[in-house]
């Protein structure tokens, strides 16, 4: 993205940092995703063929961001055995997915045995530390699993991830290029290594090895949502677009791309255009507060005060500490009393579900 714009505001305490372009200061939501590791239970279960079905329809489900569908489809086989750790564990994937960390803690703990031994138990609570900001604790964790096994570079992407966390990108591209010479065609060493190489200011590299990352796992939708974030920030817009759209004709429920394609054309001037991609994400991820906002942002600019009071409330009930929305609460409440005078919002960022490292 242009880094010419105005001062960057301070939309949400969790954001990591702000971004600019030419029209608006534009505001990145960072969130710690689950890799492609929920498949390696199947392999687990290869002794349970009951349970081979219901894993890989939920398998299915969440490799096309399919999440709710996937949590149902566990949750319907839990009906007839809710006794069985395998599938406790593999709603706890769907629900770390959704955002939902303490019901997927719930599921860890009723999972018993299977999520003591299992690998994908390790990346969850590794995942579930890394968003509770304990990024030592999930480093710890995913150094037992390449202490259990010093080929795995999944557990080398997870040490990468801890390493950008704590702010050291160069710490963890030496971990990410481990990882690639383990496994060459890992979508997820890429995808973590192009936002490592955008860290330290190689935007031309970032660029190819998210190429890299598409190329190798087109199914791997938050690949597309990444690259498209990163040829915004070198001025392709409208490459970033294609690459949003072609993610949402593939995967047409996920949130991610549709919200940042809302984004993208809120950014452009296309307030009503922007609409229905950020309605439609609003739907998708009921939790997420970075799609009630933008679309707060897009109604103030269509002159619709109303529906974007309403979704500003809506932000402050997913997230009562942001201060953006508060604030252009407060604005939209004195105009409309006659307290306050003014045609622009005290924060008119847009916020950005963009360029996440994934464990």
């Amino acid at each position: 993205m242009n880094r010419q714009g105005a001062k960057v505001a301070k939309v949400r305490k969790s954001g990591e940092r702000g971004l600019q372009s030419r029209s608006l200061p534009v505001r990145t939501w960072r969130s710690w995703r689950l890799g492609g590791c929920f498949s390696l239970l199947l392999a687990a279960c290869a002794a349970a063929p009951d349970l081979r079905v219901p894993l890989a329809r939920a398998d299915e489900a969440l490799r096309h961001h399919r999440d709710a569908e996937a949590e149902r489809a566990l949750r319907s086989a839990l009906v007839d055995d809710p006794d069985e750790g395998a599938l406790r564990l593999a709603l706890a994937a769907a629900l770390v997915r959704q955002h939902r960390d303490d019901e997927a803690r719930r599921e860890l703990f009723a999972a018993g045995s299977v999520a003591a031994d299992a690998p994908l138990a390790t990346r969850l609570r590794a995942t579930l530390a890394l968003r509770a900001g304990r990024p030592d604790q999930a480093a710890r964790l995913y150094a037992t699993l390449r202490s259990r096994d010093p080929g795995d570079a999944h557990a080398l992407v997870g040490l990468a991830v801890c390493a950008a966390g704590r702010g050291d990108p160069r710490a963890a591209l030496a971990l990410l290029d481990a990882a690639a010479a383990l496994a060459p065609r890992a979508a997820l060493v890429y995808y973590n290594r192009a936002l490592a190489h955008e860290r330290l200011g190689e935007l031309a590299r970032a660029v190819g090895d998210a190429r890299a990352a598409v190329a190798l796992d087109p199914e791997f939708a938050p690949a597309r949502n990444n690259l498209a974030a990163l040829l915004h920030e070198a001025g392709r817009s409208d490459e970033a677009r294609a690459e949003l759209a072609a993610a949402i004709a593939r995967f047409p429920d996920y949130a991610a791309a549709r919200g940042n394609l809302g984004a993208l054309k809120l950014l452009a001037g296309d307030a009503r255009g922007a609409l229905g991609e950020l309605e439609r994400a609003a739907i998708l991820a009921p939790r997420a507060p970075e799609h009630p906002y933008n679309l707060g942002l897009a109604w103030f600019r269509l002159g619709d005060f109303e529906r974007a009071r309403a979704a500003f409330v809506r932000v402050l009930e997913l997230d009562l500490g942001n201060a953006g929305a508060a604030r252009n609460l407060r604005f939209i409440d004195g105009r409309r009393s006659g307290e306050l005078v003014g045609d622009e919002l005290p924060e008119a960022a847009v916020a950005q579900v963009a360029r996440s490292f994934a464990a």
